[in-house]
């Protein structure tokens, strides 16, 4: 049992080391900035789809 924690240890020792040299954990504001506008347009985009659906569903059910 003692090595299986051990093994596991070096394991996530070894992750996380690697996870430093390949800058996985660093911040990049201008991506952070990008990720978000991205993020903002598509919710923009969804948001006016579902409208335009909503819209055509309440025009087919006045029409009967």
């Amino acid at each position: 049992m003692k090595r299986l924690i051990v093994l596991i240890l070096v394991i996530v020792i070894a992750i996380v080391g690697l996870g430093f040299v390949r800058g996985w954990f660093t911040v990049n504001p201008d991506k952070i900035q990008q990720d978000e506008q991205r993020a903002m347009d598509e919710l923009q985009e969804l948001s006016h789809e579902m409208k335009a659906k909503t819209d055509e569903g309440t025009k087919s059910s006045l029409d009967k």
